[in-house]
This record gives C-alpha cells, sequence and structure tokens, in this order.
C-alpha cells in the first residue's frame, strides 16, 4: 500500500497538487506522519497545533479524504447535541432529538468500525463535549484528532483526563525560506523577490499564497507598461503587501526600539508577556506570566520577584523586545505588545541569610 505521507516529492512537484489547495510541505508531511501514526496506535485522541494559516485544516482534509475520515467543525456556543447531529451526518445516520438515543447510535456505529475522527476548531469544545468526545473515544477504539491554534493549546490540555488519552502532538509552523523559493522557484520570480516574500509573510503559508496572487494579477493588469515578473522587485512587493492584511509577516514584525529610522511610541499600558530562558539560551515556549498594565519598568537588566507554586523566585530580565504593526506604507507604528526574557537569578539575600543560619547552628 502507498501511502501519501510516505512519498518522496520533488521539488518542482510541490506547489503543483491541485486538491483544494494542499500544498505538502515539509511541515505538511511530518503532520501526515503523525496521523498515520495515530490510525496504526489508535490512540483516544491526538492534538494539531499551530498557527493559524500554516496549513493545519488543508493537511488534515486531505488525509481525511484519502482515508474518507468523519470531519466535524466545532462553532460557537458548540454543545454535545450539536456534535452528535454532526456525527450522524458524517455517519449517515438517521439522526433524532433524544440525545441518549443518538448518542448509542453514534457509539454502535463507530463501535462496529472505529476510525479517526477531525475535530477542527478544537477550543470551541467546551467540558461537556470534551466529555463526549472521550466517552465516545473510549467506548469505540475511534480516534478524535483535535485541531486549534497554539494559543488554544493549553485550554484543551488543562483537563488531566484529556492530557492523559492525548497520544502524539503534532505541530505544524511557517515554513522557511529555503522551501518557499522551492515550491515557488518556477513561478517566474527571482529569488530576491521570493526572500522578500517569505520576510512580510513570516513564512506564513496562507499569506504567501495570498501575496503571490495579488503580485500575479498586478504583473497581469500592468503587462502593458512593461512590468513582468522578471522585471518584479522586493520593492514591488512591499508595495503589494501594504495592501493586505499579513498576519505572520513584516506587517507584524518584532523590534527593538529603533524600526526603519524613526522612533516607535511605546505605550505604558500594553501587555507584557514573560517567556523563561534557561542557561544555555533556550527560550520556554509558554509564557511564563502575562502583565497587564503598565510595564514602563521592563528594562534589561532589572530584577523582580515572582512567586511560583508558594515559592518566592528571583528573575531578571535579560532581553526585550516590542511588537510593532505598520499601520499605513508612509510608516505610521504601533506597539502590540511586549515581550521580555527573563532568567532565574540567586537571591542573595536567601543565601545571605542561610548562610547566617548555618555558621549560626555551627557555633
Amino acid at each position: 500500500m502507498t501511502r501519501p505521507w510516505a512519498s518522496s516529492w520533488g521539488e518542482a512537484e510541490l506547489w503543483k497538487d491541485p486538491r483544494d489547495g494542499f500544498i505538502p510541505t515539509e511541515g505538511a508531511k511530518a503532520l501526515l506522519g503523525h496521523l498515520h501514526l495515530v490510525a496504526q496506535e489508535g490512540f483516544p485522541l491526538a492534538l494539531v497545533v499551530g498557527p493559524a494559516g500554516v496549513g493545519k485544516t488543508l493537511t488534515c482534509r486531505y488525509w481525511a479524504r484519502e482515508h474518507e475520515a468523519p470531519w466535524v467543525r466545532a462553532q460557537p456556543s458548540y454543545s454535545p447535541a450539536a456534535l452528535l447531529e454532526d456525527l450522524a451526518v458524517e455517519l449517515r445516520i438517521t439522526r433524532t432529538k433524544t440525545f441518549r438515543v443518538l448518542l448509542s447510535m453514534v457509539r454502535d456505529a463507530l463501535l462496529m468500525s472505529p476510525r479517526v475522527i477531525f475535530v477542527d476548531e478544537a477550543q470551541l469544545l467546551d467540558r461537556p463535549t470534551l466529555e463526549t468526545v472521550k466517552y465516545l473515544a473510549d467506548e469505540t477504539g475511534s480516534s478524535f484528532v483535535l485541531i486549534t491554534s497554539e494559543e488554544f493549546e493549553g485550554q484543551i490540555r488543562r483537563h488531566r483526563d484529556i492530557e492523559s488519552r492525548i497520544g502524539t502532538v503534532a505541530r505544524i509552523g511557517p515554513i522557511s525560506l529555503q522551501e518557499t523559493q522551492a515550491i515557488y522557484k518556477d513561478s517566474g520570480y527571482s529569488p530576491e523577490v521570493l526572500a522578500e516574500v517569505h520576510t512580510l509573510t513570516g513564512g506564513i503559508l496562507r499569506d504567501i499564497v495570498r501575496l503571490m496572487r495579488q503580485m500575479d494579477r498586478v504583473v497581469e493588469w500592468s503587462g502593458e507598461r512593461g512590468l513582468t515578473k522578471a522585471a518584479f522587485t522586493p520593492a514591488h512587493v512591499r508595495r503589494v503587501a501594504s495592501r493586505l492584511n499579513l498576519a505572520g509577516g513584516c506587517a507584524v514584525k518584532r523590534y527593538f526600539f529603533d524600526f526603519a529610522g524613526q522612533k516607535i511610541p511605546i505605550r505604558r499600558d500594553e501587555a507584557t508577556e514573560f517567556y523563561e530562558v534557561d542557561e544555555e539560551g533556550n527560550i520556554n515556549r509558554k509564557p511564563l506570566v502575562m502583565l497587564l498594565g503598565d510595564g514602563s519598568w521592563v528594562l534589561e537588566g532589572r530584577e523582580f520577584y515572582l512567586n511560583r507554586l508558594g515559592k518566592r523566585v528571583r528573575y531578571e530580565v535579560v532581553h526585550v523586545e516590542y511588537e510593532v504593526e505598520l499601520h499605513q506604507p508612509r510608516g505610521l507604528y504601533g506597539q502590540l505588545r511586549r515581550r521580555a526574557l527573563v532568567k532565574a537569578v540567586p537571591d542573595w539575600q536567601e543565601i545571605d541569610v542561610a548562610v547566617k543560619e548555618a555558621l549560626r547552628e555551627q557555633d
């Protein structure tokens, strides 16, 4: 049996898959491997996590279509009854308004034929709906793949009984510059132009496709004036990008105080996120704490205390960066939030007290 995730795609084939815009990037191929593992091992739950626009849904839909897997998408105020009704449609079961009867029908159908089931926008599942998912997974041997953005991962995994059933967590992120250039190497644009596209989009695949499509339209409209793909420059890319809302790249990019020769207006009341750094410089992806309110005191070298699990810990700010948004092509910049990297440092006051107590005991 030839598996789609095990095939060796050539670089020239990467962007030529016509099925609903699915592009088998390296991240997508890794995600397909995780989904194969879910089907092989029969994990009760699996989690697919990544920023918006990187191809989570398209990749999972591709796998679901190839394997005829049921697909449901959670909606606001999504209830257990709504989940069962959507599953009944996918499983071709006659729906009934009686919850217990519908639950039994869905359970029996999955019990006869366990399968992988996808739940998109899983952050919208409340606790009772998650309990229904857990019940169906436990009773039928089916696997539920929960798809969500990375900022909602903790919201799902905070429940111990849910976390213990998650067999694998597949993470998919932005694509690299090299992969962007490989995907579009036959597009007619120069490597410098493609590099600018990657910079402006931050490697977010949805933004790349949107920006490239808009660039193609500009070339088509400007053909009579001699603007061809070969003549396209990074400046042309920036001009086209200024008309779009690109969530992953230069439209939302992190800088220090100086940006494009201008001073960023630092507002005192923006949110400040603190991330812990270990001795080797590795950054913990999960924020240590978030400060709402005046964060003007957050400066490099500043030390402060936090109470963690009942213990008073001293931290030092080692790096500060500001997320800014480009509002207009002419350059009006506004700060969105402040990020601070911190490391735990010895509390010399506590050490001094401990040493004095030790010396006192010796005497």
